[in-house]
């Protein structure tokens, strides 16, 4: 076992003496598993949950921001600190400022160190969960050329979920098919320079990822709902040739072999299926480069740089737009009974049967889909860029330095294209008859003299000229950047005599203070920010600062070394005090204790306080005043017969604002006002962490550890539902509820404009905690298989793995507290962990490396078993109406990998793999069971949902 120093501490100590638990990947790992991804190598490990990657692309995926990142434990990517060689990355996106993996050279790393725990004292805010930190070889010699490659294999062989689909009339994805393939070629050279006292190192770099569509799998043929055996396709209501209902009355669609009548609608025939038009996987394109260079002018000063580049590009499809988005009920619209477009049977279905005349408007739900337009799409662009420059050296054998400037910037546009106008849409369906000619009324007055009428009344009506109108894209742009100052001391202080008695060595000493800036702006266009886009919705401006100063210190103190039952016993500290603008002054602090009573036996446990600082786009995105459908049970002006009031009582409507004058005077509405947005009064979030553990070294081949921890974040960010709150004021009276409903002058919550206007107040808040625990386990074993034959090499074993103890989250103010360890389903996909955390976790990597340049590796990844939260003795989880026999549980999973490597020269060397080696097929969870799913019936990236992942690559050096 070698030693490195390692995450958590500017002061040197070897992975085992660590007080906190951290597990170390190097770079043969990542080569082994063939990941192109770095998202993907950190997800297959026990402590990290699935955040954003290729697969999460549905709609309750928010924000969606086409990055990658990390989340230890399950808290949200907003509270694990990524770091590239202990430095902070750039931001990865305007809206969602974690960092973006993609800029990660996944070729440079040397070893990925993933520390639990609140680290806050150590690197500042965000480290609640833990730190992520990538350490790149930037001292490379030589010249390296790195291609790698792999293509998915999806077997298809769900023939229960294929019959399933025929029985909606859609058709399923059958045989075996190849797709999503990724190529990834980066190019590092790496030299001495100035007779060895200076060093650089470059690399460029190029992957493409490729596109899965939910066509191309079975088990994404169609959304699939329970029923009381098995499933059935859920479709929708916007369809292909239109639903429309008058009046309220029965749905019609477009007679298409009269072309030009309505019948009635029939289901499941006339729906649409959205699902095969939703990406498994979105394409990706990357483009990166880096410089690292050195220059040690003496041991007291060595100035050292970093640059990196990156530029990536995704895009996510979603099906066609249409007059009503997906999942939503039929938006009405006013259709005028002299309209030209409607054939005679037409103006008698949607108004002569409900007494209407040519001069009346019938008011229809329509829901029409965009087919003639195609999908809509959605690109992300991102170009970052990460600067650092800094000087270090010893200025004597006791003491050393460390200042620099780190730079960071991501420059980010999204594209949306292909939706729909409302306001157009609108216009082209208003159409007059003016000399024969079918002509939008905004033409005839003058509002809109460029509108087109829209016809969905007969076959083939649509023109181009039409959807060239209708059809409407959006753009948003903005950036993120950080610029941070740090300058620190570190000293050694047993030259001065300062070390205990019973210690061999002296008090090791660190100390500095740092500066940051974070800004972000990011703007929308019109069609954004007006909410004209009709399945898009609204996006508002966002721009701020913030700005933090903080001075830290740490220390490491050897207590007792080389005594009977004392073979070292250290104690640590360290504790770091910020002042934010505009949030105000932090403090975060920690300390451990390791204790060796022998060699091979260390004990070792800390605690910490951990701070993160709310970032920009939860300080500062702009308040909006929205409109959501919810009736105030306190509106309504009963008529003579009583019918008509208020349903909650003059007690109750009280809680809420509501004076017994303006009680049963509120007139009914059936929505109500909410602010959403950022809030600038946010505090920072605390965290309160807890290990303690051991390990075991009784030989230099063999290692176990175990370590036990609890985090618990407190001042909680979140936001809470504008009914939510008025219905917890009227039935509890608690004031926190009660405190952010605001009616205006008359009592209402849906009229009036501006600050006067009647509200509910729905930013983001302070809201509650969210805790887990769990014990992990390590352990490392190698066995030198000479002894049984002669040059046969050793057999490497590796293993990782988790236990999830509990998971109290109570995020929610009134509400009481679940435990979501185990579970998969609406509320904890809602309030609790990112993606389900099974109850046990583990890998297990065995290796047979050999003395004839070849290796073979399997891995075992194994996923306990999880259970819906319908089926929970929590009440506030338990559903036994929506536990269905087809998916109230997912078993275990057993996932094999085999790779092998040979070192065909000195030169070249080749290595060829495949995951998900026994092609296991994803659990499919139903709408019922966890309607928040990302895409495709399933919990995306947490199983291998793609099928089998076939991979090869090369590297010659020189």
């Amino acid at each position: 076992m070698v030693e490195i120093v390692v995450t958590g501490s500017r002061l040197s100590s070897a992975n085992t003496s660590s007080p906190s638990p951290i597990v170390v990947l190097d770079n043969e790992e990542l080569q082994h598993q063939g990941a192109l991804r770095t998202e993907e190598f950190l997800n297959t490990l026990p402590q990290v949950n699935s955040g954003l990657t290729l697969g999460a692309n549905g709609p309750s995926v928010a924000p969606l921001t086409g990055t990658a990142t990390a989340d230890l434990r399950g808290i949200g990517a907003f509270r694990t600190l990524v770091l590239v060689n202990s430095k902070r990355t750039a931001p990865g996106d305007p809206i969602n400022p974690s960092a973006d993996l993609n800029t990660v050279p996944s070729v440079l790393v040397k070893r990925v160190e993933v520390l639990t725990g609140g680290a806050s004292a150590i690197y500042g805010s965000d480290a609640v969960a833990g730190v992520v930190n990538f350490i790149l070889d930037t001292n490379y010699t030589g010249l390296k050329v790195d291609v790698e490659g792999g293509i998915n294999r999806g077997s298809n062989s769900r023939t229960d979920l294929q019959s399933i689909a025929r029985a909606s009339g859609v058709n399923p994805a059958t045989g075996a098919v190849y797709d999503g393939g990724s190529v990834d070629l980066t190019v590092v050279y790496g030299r001495d320079l100035f007779g060895g006292s200076g060093h650089v190192t470059g690399y460029a770099g190029y992957r493409d990822t490729h596109t899965v569509a939910g066509s191309s799998r079975d088990f994404s043929a169609c959304t699939l709902t329970e029923t009381s055996t098995s499933y059935q396709c859920l479709l929708d209501g916007t369809t292909a040739n239109g639903q429309f209902v008058p009046n309220g009355g029965t749905p019609l669609t477009l007679d298409t072999v009269n072309g030009h009548a309505f019948r009635p609608l029939s289901a499941p025939g006339d729906l649409f299926n959205p699902a095969p038009y939703q990406y498994l996987q979105r394409p990706d394109k990357r483009y990166n480069a880096g410089l690292f260079a050195n220059y040690k002018f003496n041991d007291a000063l060595n100035l050292y740089s970093e640059a990196q580049y990156t530029d990536d590009k995704t895009t996510v499809r979603y099906e066609p737009s249409g007059t009503t988005a997906t999942g939503s009920a039929l938006n009405t619209f006013g259709i005028n009974c002299n309209n030209p477009l409607l054939s005679a049977s037409q103006v008698n279905d949607l108004c002569t049967s409900a007494g209407l005349g040519p001069l009346d408007t019938a008011q229809v739900g329509i829901g029409r889909r965009n087919v003639e337009g195609g999908q809509r799409a959605d690109e992300f662009h991102h170009q970052s860029y990460r600067l650092v420059l800094g000087l270090k050296g010893t200025l004597n054998e006791e003491w050393s330095y460390d200042t620099s400037v780190v730079y960071g910037r991501v420059n980010e546009r999204e594209t949306l294209s292909n939706d729909f106008s409302i306001s157009h849409l609108t216009n082209a369906l208003n159409v007059v008859n003016v000399g024969g000619v079918p002509t939008c009324q905004s033409v005839v007055d003058g509002s809109d003299p460029a509108c087109v009428p829209y016809n969905i009344f007969s076959t083939g009506g649509v023109t181009p000229a039409a959807l060239k109108y209708l059809t409407e894209g959006g753009m948003q742009s903005g950036f993120a950047q950080r610029t941070i100052v740090n300058a620190q001391l570190t000293g050694d202080l047993e030259k001065y005599g300062i070390k205990s008695p019973l210690a061999a060595t002296g008090i090791g000493v660190a100390a500095g203070a740092e500066y940051r800036v974070e800004q972000v702006r990011y703007n929308p266009d019109t069609a954004y920010s007006t909410g004209d886009l009709l399945a898009t919705g609204a996006a508002h401006p966002t721009e701020g600062t913030f700005r933090v100063g903080e001075v830290f210190a740490e220390m490491k103190v050897p207590l007792v070394d080389d005594k009977p039952f004392v073979k070292h016993l250290i104690l640590t500290g360290s504790d770091r005090y910020a002042h934010y603008t505009p949030q105000g002054n932090v403090n975060a602090y920690g300390a451990g204790l390791e204790w060796a009573p022998i060699d091979p036996v260390r004990l070792r446990g800390s605690v910490s306080r951990a701070v993160r600082a709310p970032n920009a786009y939860e300080l500062f995105s702009s308040q909006i005043l929205n409109q959501i459908n919810f009736t105030d049970p306190c509106a309504g002006i009963p008529d003579a017969t009583g019918a008509g009031g208020p349903t909650a009582s003059p007690a109750q409507c009280a809680r809420t604002g509501v004076t017994p004058t303006q009680y049963n005077h509120i007139a009914p509405q059936s929505s109500i006002n909410v602010v959403t947005g950022g809030n600038p009064n946010l505090k920072p979030e605390t965290s309160d962490s807890v290990t303690m553990g051991f390990v075991l070294t009784p030989l230099p081949n063999i290692l176990f550890s175990a370590d036990y921890w609890r985090i618990k974040v407190k001042q909680f960010v979140g936001s809470l539902p504008g009914s939510y709150t008025i219905n917890t004021c009227l039935n509890s009276g608690d004031p926190f509820y009660c405190g952010l409903i605001h009616r205006d002058a008359t009592g209402s919550l849906s009229t009036g404009n501006g600050a006067n206007a009647g509200r509910v107040i729905g930013t983001r808040f302070n809201t509650g905690s969210y805790g887990n625990s769990g014990v992990d386990f390590e352990g490392r074993y190698v066995w030198k298989l000479e002894s049984l034959a002669a040059k046969a090499g050793n057999l490497a074993f590796s293993f990782t793995g988790s236990v999830a103890l509990d998971n109290p989250i109570d995020v929610t103010p009134g509400v009481p507290e679940l435990d979501c360890s185990g579970y998969y389903g609406p509320n904890c996909s809602g309030a609790g962990p990112t993606s389900p955390v099974p109850r046990w976790r583990h890998r297990l990597r065995t290796t047979w490396e050999t003395h004839y340049n070849f290796d073979v590796s399997l891995n075992w990844r194994h996923i306990g078993r999880l259970k819906s939260e319908f089926t929970s003795g929590n009440p506030n989880l338990s559903n036994p109406g929506n536990v269905y026999s087809v998916d109230s549980h997912i078993g275990v999973y057993d996932y094999f990998d085999l790779d092998g490597s040979i070192d065909v020269t000195e030169h070249l060397n080749i290595r060829l793999g495949v995951n998900n080696l026994l092609d296991k097929q994803p659990p499919v969870i139903g709408f019922a069971a966890n309607p928040l799913l990302v895409n495709g019936n399933m919990a995306a990236g947490i199983y291998d949902t793609l099928g089998r992942y076939i991979f090869a690559g090369f590297t010659v050096k020189y």
